[in-house]
This record gives structure tokens, sequence and C-alpha cells, in this order.
């Protein structure tokens, strides 16, 4: 593989990351200066700082019962098992993740949780589809993204664009409320301010739509990296890109989005990802992907 390559994405993807985090708390300090000033962008910082030590976490069994899903033993699906457990090895994990199950027919997988209590769900539908070295690749993404802490990340972003949105929101109310006094005084509103006022929480979720994309990236690159095989995870996204087009849901979504509206996702456009594998990979023409091993659930699972 084309580990120069590799290293210097990585550094590219750490960079993005810095510098999209710095411009939504940049927007939320903005926000507060409009506000109050310099009172503002402290109470903002503050408020901030706040939100993030006291707002409850979902539990992990929560998510994974909003999902109707059920945790596998090792027994169950033993290949499966085996993946997870080598490239949580190479990944320096301490502790392996926890494999669920869904019954769903949709093509999914996603991590939650963190490094120290982390879960992978895989789909009845995923699972039935993928042959065992482009589950590999699967595993493996959703692998780098626990080892990256990259759902910490992404809860992060999302709270400021909660905050973004509510302070907004408080600004928005205290003009309409003093505007009966602009109207008659000479007071001057400056008109770009009032516009980034208003359009603020839009700027902060496709800056969020921009970090999410960034840290998919990261993990594709993860994958290969811990698989050692680029090819497994290009196979896999070929595959789920061909029944994707038969059906709504997004690959590696945990919500469903409209697949059409691609600025809005928040995974990068599928032919993008396989380009940059492929990159890691130029002699990937002379690599074929030989397994007809499919992971099947058994009738009955224990539990």
């Amino acid at each position: 593989m084309n580990y120069e390559e590799i290293k210097t994405n990585k550094l590219t993807n750490l960079a993005h990351t810095i510098v999209l985090l710095l411009a939504m708390v940049g927007v939320l300090g903005f926000l507060g200066w409009m506000i109050a000033g310099l009172s503002g962008i402290i109470f903002a910082i503050l408020f901030s700082a706040i939100s993030l030590l006291f707002t409850p976490k979902v539990p992990l069994d929560l998510i994974m019962k909003a999902y109707g899903a059920k945790r596998l033993n090792p027994s169950s699906i033993p290949r499966l098992h085996s993946i997870t457990l080598a490239l949580s090895k190479n990944a320096d994990l301490k502790k392996i993740p926890a494999i669920y199950y869904s019954p769903s027919r949709i093509l999914n997988a996603f991590a939650a949780g963190s490094k120290d209590n982390s879960a992978i769900l895989v789909t009845d539908g995923l699972l039935n589809t993928l042959n065992a070295t482009e589950m590999a690749g699967i595993i493996g993404h959703e692998i780098t993204h626990i080892k990256n802490n990259d759902m910490q990340v992404m809860w992060i972003a999302n709270l400021f664009n909660r905050l973004t949105g509510s302070i907004s929101f408080v600004g928005q109310m205290l003009i309409l409320m003093s505007l009966p006094f602009l109207l008659i005084s000479d007071v001057n509103i400056p008109f770009l301010p009032l516009v980034l006022l208003i359009f603020s929480p839009t700027l902060s979720f496709l800056l969020n739509l921009a970090l999410s994309r960034t840290r998919e990236f990261e993990a594709d690159l993860g994958s290969a990296v811990l698989t050692g095989n680029p090819n497994f995870l290009v196979s896999a996204l070929n595959k789920l890109e061909h029944y994707k087009r038969k059906s709504w849901p997004d690959f590696f979504i945990t919500r469903p989005m409209n697949p059409q509206i691609d600025f809005l996702s928040t995974h990068p456009a599928t032919n993008e990802r396989i380009k940059r594998l492929l990159i890691l990979s130029p002699d990937y023409k002379d690599k074929l992907i030989r397994s007809n091993y499919t992971f099947r659930i058994p009738t009955v699972f224990s539990i």
C-alpha cells in the first residue's frame, strides 16, 4: 500500500477536523459578541463548557434497543467475531467492541459508544450481502471510528450546532422585541451582522456536515490500514452502492436521509471514497478479492 499517501491524507484530515471545529466555535462566539459584546463571548464559552460537562449521553444499550438490535455472542457468528477481534488488536483497542445484530433488511452498519464501551451494529441485510473480506472492510471502518473517538467528536459538534441555533433564536427574539424602538429611533442595524445572525445555524449545520465527511474519509483510511488491503472496503462500497440505488436509506447513515440531496449527506459520495482508497493501492487491478464465504444469521442464535 502507499503509506506515504496514507500519512498525507491523515494529516490533511486532522487539519480539516481542527479547522472545522474551530470554525464552529467561532460562529458560536460571534453570536455571543453580537448579542452582548465581550460578555456575550464569555457567556457563550462558559455555556458551551457547562453543556459539554452536564449534557447527558444516551446509554449504549438504549441506542441499540432503539434499533431493535440484540447483542451477539462470539459463538453466534464465529467468523465475524474473529474478524472483529483481529482488527481490534490491530487498532490497539483495549476492549473489543460488542457486536449487535438488527433484523433489518437495510444494508447498514454503525459504531456507538466510546473506546471504553463501544458497540458495532450490523444489519441482517448487510450480513447476507457481503462476503468475509468485504465485511472486514466495513468492520475496519467502524473500528477506526471507535479508535479515533469520532462519536465523541461528532457529539461535541452536534452540541455546538444546537447551541448556535438556540443563541441565534434568542438574538432574533431580542431584535424583534426591540423593533418598535428601532423603528422610531435613528439607530441603524448593520445588514451583514444581521444576516449572519439569521443564517448562523445553517452555517454551523454545514460545518457539521463537512466535519462528518472528513471523519468518514479518515475511517476509510483506517480500514485500509487495519485490514492491510483497501480493496476490501472498495469492494464493499461498490456492492453497497449497487444495492443503495434500489433503496432510499444511505449506507452507514444512522438516520434516514434522501440520497438525492448529496450536499446534505453526512457521508461523502461513494465514488470519491473509492477513488481515494484506490490511490492507496496502485496495483489494485491485480488484487482480486476471492472469498465465497458469506455471513449468515442462524435461525436461532444465543444472546
